[in-house]
């Protein structure tokens, strides 16, 4: 129970931001993050409970809950980006990682083990969509204090979680292999820090009042 609301606390926090700044976010798309969060809430809560009282494995809830956060994520890039090239790139990406998904729960992994090869695609894409942007964004001829503007702090929080959890997967078998981490002590650690890193910079996105000006 303790690592589960140790889990929920930086979404928590991020939803509760959300609530109360609703009607001042912008572009308006920001305000389906109320309900990306309170479905990454039930996710979290309905995994951990399901883990802890019926001792059996939550992966097939995370095998749900992944491409849905996913999806989300690649749908805020394509309503970001303003060039057809881009928003084609952003849309290819997305299709890719959903077939992928759909193949790896019918003929690699398997719907109750947990899909590592459809998040670790995921994560590259994402961090894709993330260069991207801040590819556009320090080249763009705009001027714009980046750090009020709501998508350089979603970006940055993507960026930096995604990034980490794909080098933390790569060496995940290395790890349990050489018994380096027996307890998931380090492996904890590592997703309560990024946790908050993404949730962090998702927080201060709602907190950025500032008008919203895309990268052009």
């Amino acid at each position: 129970m303790k690592t589960i609301i140790i889990v929920c606390i930086p979404p928590l926090i991020c939803l509760l931001t959300v609530i109360i700044f609703y009607k001042k976010l912008q572009p308006k798309w920001l305000r389906l993050f109320l309900y990306l969060l309170v479905f990454i809430l039930a996710a979290e809560i309905g995994s951990g409970l399901y883990s802890q009282y019926t001792k059996k494995s939550n992966h097939f809830i995370i095998n749900i809950y992944l491409p849905v956060s996913f999806s989300f994520y690649f749908f805020i890039f394509f309503k970001t980006f303003e060039t057809k090239k881009f928003k084609i790139i952003t849309y290819t990406a997305f299709i890719l990682y959903l077939l992928f998904c759909v193949y790896d729960i019918m003929f690699i992994e398997g719907f109750y083990y947990f899909n590592t090869y459809s998040y670790c695609l995921g994560c590259i894409l994402i961090v894709m969509c993330c260069l991207l942007y801040f590819m556009r964004l320090f080249t763009s001829d705009m001027l714009m204090n980046y750090f009020t503007t709501p998508m350089f702090w979603i970006t940055t929080g993507l960026l930096f979680f995604f990034a980490g959890s794909l080098v933390e997967m790569s060496l995940l078998k290395y790890m349990i292999s050489n018994h380096l981490d027996p307890e998931g002590k380090i492996y904890q650690f590592i997703m309560v820090t990024l946790n908050i890193l993404l949730y962090g910079a998702f927080t201060i996105s709602f907190l950025c009042n500032h008008k919203w000006k895309k990268a052009s």
